[in-house]
């Protein structure tokens, strides 16, 4: 919900007529300083917003990323063809665990750049979701990091993410990181 920006008002600074109400969405007044700059961004934001019910992991992909992307391209918040319901279905499959960080970032350019969904990039990129396929990449990645191997076999359960994060490495980050970790317990045990 936007409210009037009276202290801009005030000023006689050429702005939107109206600011994004950073309490209703839980936001900083940072963030809805910057998604209300552009009208566009800002509706993108509520729409967005709406659809996941989760405003501040849409505030943060579009205040960090969307923005970092817009300026390296040098590309208006017009020129975006990504749409709420897939930044919607991106922060679903990072929260699931089916996406990890940066290939979620790799994938969100995909998609304000071409316009397609989440898990169309996804079927693009091959993720690799079969556990015969992702062994070999455990075995290396157990060849690789003998320290992790003894400290989750000490019972250092944290140890384990770095086996994890060697298959992502290895494959590119096309892993499913919830098989990968079933497939290092099933190795290791």
């Amino acid at each position: 919900m936007f409210r009037p920006n009276p202290v801009t008002i005030a000023c006689g600074l050429p702005i939107l007529d109206q600011e994004l109400d950073e309490h209703e969405y839980g936001l900083s007044d940072y963030d809805a300083k910057v998604l209300s700059f552009d009208r566009a961004m800002a509706d993108f934001f509520e729409q967005a917003a709406k659809v996941s019910g989760k405003p501040k992991p849409v505030a943060n992909w579009l205040v960090n990323e969307l923005n970092k992307i817009l300026n390296e391209k040098k590309l208006e918040m017009s020129a975006v063809k990504a749409t709420p319901k897939g930044l919607s279905r991106l922060i679903e499959l990072v929260e699931s665990g089916q996406l990890t960080g940066s290939s979620a970032k790799e994938t969100f350019a995909d998609m304000v750049e071409k316009g397609i969904s989440p898990d169309d990039v996804l079927k693009e990129k091959g993720k690799i979701g079969d556990a015969g396929a992702l062994e070999e990449a455990a075995k290396a990645a157990i060849a690789a990091g003998p320290k992790a191997v003894a400290d989750f076999k000490a019972g250092k359960d944290a140890a384990l993410k770095s086996l994890i994060g060697g298959i992502m490495k290895l494959t590119k980050g096309r892993a499913d990181p919830k098989l990968a970790e079933e497939v290092l317990r099933k190795l290791l045990s």
